[in-house]
């Protein structure tokens, strides 16, 4: 959660394993798991999405508030999602027990 992050999902310069998140009009779209994110894979090392699982105790709620701010909480079975957007790309972090759990990064 440092400046650079935030700074390539504004200006949309954000790739995650070798795959560029970028809007896509692909009409097919095939998920693809590497490690342990899934992409919505649109063309060659091209993702219109990413969701990935952080461990629970790494990035507090705090954490996330100091860095992005205050958000409108929705309650979701993933847990307490907080959305932040930048330029047509959704990023949600999902809180549980005070830490972030799962990412989704969305174009």
């Amino acid at each position: 959660m440092d400046q650079d992050f935030i700074n390539a999902i504004k200006y949309g310069n954000l790739t995650i394993n070798s795959y560029k998140i970028t809007n896509s009009d692909a009409e097919t779209a095939e998920m693809v798991d590497i490690y342990d994110q899934s992409f919505r894979k649109t063309g060659e090392n091209k993702t219109d999405a990413v969701t990935f699982d952080l461990d629970g105790k790494s990035v507090s709620k705090n954490d996330l508030l100091t860095v992005y701010g205050p958000s409108d909480v929705t309650d979701t079975p993933a847990g307490h999602m907080y959305e932040r957007n930048y330029n047509d790309t959704s990023i949600k972090f999902y809180v549980n027990d005070g830490y972030v759990t799962k990412v989704q990064i969305n174009t």
